[in-house]
């Protein structure tokens, strides 16, 4: 009989070898499947945030001076007294407070490595009626006392002939009053908006310039959402970072509430009416917002942590902001779209 053979050494060792190079090639074809899996659920979560943060930034600004008249708000502040704001600003700084902005960039051509902001106001109208008269102090006549609540924002607008005297004022209605003689129907009466109540909106009686320059009879709208901030919060570093925005009426501080995450950078450029285009400097004298027509804006997207193997990379280079090469291992899109401001064409 013949004896039965095993494995001798030799074939073994060699056996184990092959094991290992295949074991060794299918670990590695994991690792690039794995990675490729990574990469492409933080591509979608990217997409995903940009998509939201692109449809709320475009349906604000599409609303930016609607209500409005001349392209100006009138609002009394705490801090600065009566304040003017545009329909639309944009600051090259990131960094926001609700004090009028006093400092500007006017360095055309000039670069600048922050996110910017920007403020869009307009009175989203909501209710709206005649108003007969205000006498300059704490009382607007209006036709329809109904359409309005006790707390709500209002605003004024002048439709004067003369367009150096069109304005719009927004007040808050602090009582309602009936209105002697019922003036033009029966729910006529008067809206209050004496000083005080803690909201700054409303200046004391008889130094209310902008209603006592008002051309009368006109129309009051009752307010809502009539001012958006948007700004990029990076301040959560090497955590993510955010697109935020505050509702906060004019003239009140402002409060923040997350649009999208991974959001990183918001660079603006404003085309105002002659075709100039305001992207490295935000300095109203020499970029008027009142003469914008059309937004561009970019974001860009970062991924929520490094992606393994990724080593190269670029961030910047949108408007004014100068590009530079990054091997942090992030992950970045960017979306740029322009809003045609069809409110500020009609003024």
């Amino acid at each position: 009989m013949r004896r039965a053979r095993g494995f001798t050494i030799v074939e073994i060792l060699v056996s184990l070898a092959l094991a290992g190079l295949l074991a060794a090639g299918a670990l590695q074809m994991y690792s690039a499947f794995n990675r490729q899996g990574v990469r492409q659920q933080q591509i979608a979560e990217m997409q995903q945030s940009l998509r939201v943060a692109d449809q709320v930034l475009a349906r604000v600004l599409r609303g930016a001076g609607a209500g409005l008249s001349g392209g100006l708000l009138s609002v009394t502040t705490c801090t600065a007294g009566t304040v003017n704001y545009f329909p639309i600003q944009f600051s090259n700084s990131n960094v926001y407070t609700d004090l009028p902005k006093t400092s500007f960039d006017s360095t055309v051509g000039g670069a600048d490595p922050d996110p910017d902001w920007i403020r869009v106001v307009g009175s989203v109208p909501g209710d709206f009626a005649p108003v007969t008269d205000d006498n300059g102090a704490n009382l607007s006549n209006v036709c329809d006392t109904s359409k309005f609540q006790v707390g709500d924002y209002f605003v004024v607008v002048n439709r004067s002939s003369d367009p150096a005297q069109r304005f719009s004022c927004l007040r808050l209605i602090t009582q309602i009053t009936s209105a002697g003689g019922k003036k033009c129907g029966p729910n006529s009466g008067g809206l209050q908006h004496n000083p005080g109540q803690g909201q700054c909106v409303n200046p004391p009686p008889g130094q209310d310039d902008c209603l006592r320059n008002t051309t009368f009879p006109t129309v009051v709208f009752r307010a809502s959402n009539q001012m958006a901030v948007f700004r990029i919060d990076n301040t959560t570093s090497p955590g993510t970072p955010r697109l935020m925005v505050s509702y906060s009426p004019p003239g009140q501080p402002a409060a923040w509430r997350v649009v999208a995450d991974n959001i990183e950078d918001l660079q603006i450029a404003l085309i105002l009416a002659n075709g100039a285009l305001c992207d490295s400097i935000d300095d109203p004298l020499l970029c008027d917002p009142r003469q914008a027509r059309m937004v561009r804006y970019t974001l860009v997207a970062r991924s929520s942590s490094p992606v393994p193997g990724f080593n190269l990379g670029r961030a910047g280079g949108f408007e004014d902001e100068p590009t530079s090469a990054t091997s942090d291992g992030y992950l970045r899109r960017s979306v740029t779209s322009v809003i045609q401001l069809r409110n500020l064409e009609q003024q």
